[in-house]
């Protein structure tokens, strides 16, 4: 049984060559899953060698919505933060905090929060 199952299986995917497939991915999808590696992470001390310029204040933010998800994460919003130094045209950014929100004190819908906060900025290649 098993010897012919693999010819079968041939000779139906041979039969379907003229099909041609579609799928939901684009090029956009990818340059949005990757644009946040696009932004460095700077320190003031780095800054001080470089040539930059501020673009203005982001933020991002990790949001944890129900109990049985895991808590919200810094790196997530810090992720967040450097897709929207990208989205202003920018590579880099300096993080002034993130806090870390419980409770009532936590975003609206959110069991527990954190927003980090920072600049981004265009730094000038050395």
């Amino acid at each position: 049984m098993r010897r012919l199952l693999l010819p079968a299986l041939l000779l139906t995917l041979s039969g379907c060559s003229g099909y041609s497939l579609h799928t939901n991915l684009d090029k956009q999808n990818f340059d949005d899953y990757y644009r946040p590696s696009s932004v460095t992470v700077y320190t003031a001390e780095q800054l001080t060698d470089l040539n930059y310029k501020e673009l203005g204040p982001v933020q991002g933010e990790s949001c944890r919505n129900r109990s049985d998800l895991p808590p919200a994460q810094v790196s997530d919003a810090r992720t967040q933060a450097r897709t929207s130094v990208a989205e202003m045209g920018g590579n880099g950014v300096t993080f002034s905090q993130c806090l870390t929100l419980t409770g009532d004190d936590s975003l609206p819908g959110c069991i527990d929060s954190i927003i980090c906060i920072g600049t981004a900025l265009a730094v000038e290649a050395p």
